[in-house]
């Protein structure tokens, strides 16, 4: 960037003076900083107030993968900012693909829309290592009452993946079933589905695994293809 001023005039690249595509957080989502660690508080403190607004990078925001540290670290409300205001800023009005940057340069832009998609992915699973986090950032929203999550046959490390879950919050239950077709030929360590209720309350019961208040997950350590759990709130 330096550079840049040799001539004595102002000079900008990628329309912004503060750019930075590896931020660290390539480094939390490959295993080599544990997300909860010392390091990784650092990083992700210091990348949300130096170098994003709204917790969004200035340019070329799709590079970035922190939203991926948040789940990680069960900060669901830092990833859905991230989620929302990078969609909304990034998506063309018109046709509904995506800009390279936020001040229209680059149209149709695949890799943006890849790294939507992935998004996308993240918020309904994850697979990381040896576990299976399922519904990690979904909005609370997604499960008010009579509202269905559904989705079939999705790629994972782990092989197939479906998923259901039906929201009964007038009954004061949400049911869910999760089904791994095996086609690599292994199982994960554990799996975990989050199950947020719309007004915030706590599970008072599971039928299956232990339930973890604090992250409002259930988590299920003896997985071994299906599952089907009633949540009572």
């Amino acid at each position: 960037m330096l550079c840049q001023f040799v001539n004595r005039r102002n000079c900008y690249s990628h329309g912004s003076m503060v750019q930075i595509a590896e931020n660290g957080h390539y480094d939390i989502m490959y295993g080599i900083i544990e997300p909860d660690s010392v390091y990784a508080n650092f990083i992700t403190k210091m990348t949300t107030e130096i170098f994003f607004l709204n917790n969004t990078a200035f340019t070329q925001p799709y590079y970035s993968v922190h939203p991926f540290t948040h789940l990680l670290r069960g900060e669901v409300n830092a990833f859905l900012k991230e989620f929302y205001n990078n969609v909304s800023a990034l998506a063309d009005r018109e046709v509904y693909s995506f800009w390279e940057h936020l001040y229209l340069v680059s149209p149709h832009k695949t890799h943006e829309e890849g790294w939507f998609l992935m998004r996308c992915r993240w918020m309904l699973y994850m697979d990381y290592f040896g576990k299976l986090n399922i519904l990690p950032g979904i909005p609370r929203a997604w499960l008010n009452d009579g509202c269905v999550i559904s989705f079939e046959n999705a790629a994972s490390r782990f092989g197939r993946l479906s998923v259901n879950v039906e929201s009964n919050i007038s009954q004061g239950t949400v049911c869910a079933s999760i089904k791994l077709v095996d086609n690599f030929g292994q199982i994960p360590n554990e799996i975990a589905i989050r199950i947020p209720h719309p007004q915030g309350q706590k599970a008072i019961s599971v039928s299956r695994g232990v339930y973890c208040e604090e992250s409002e997950t259930i988590i299920i350590s003896d997985f071994t293809g299906e599952a089907d759990i009633v949540i009572k709130f």
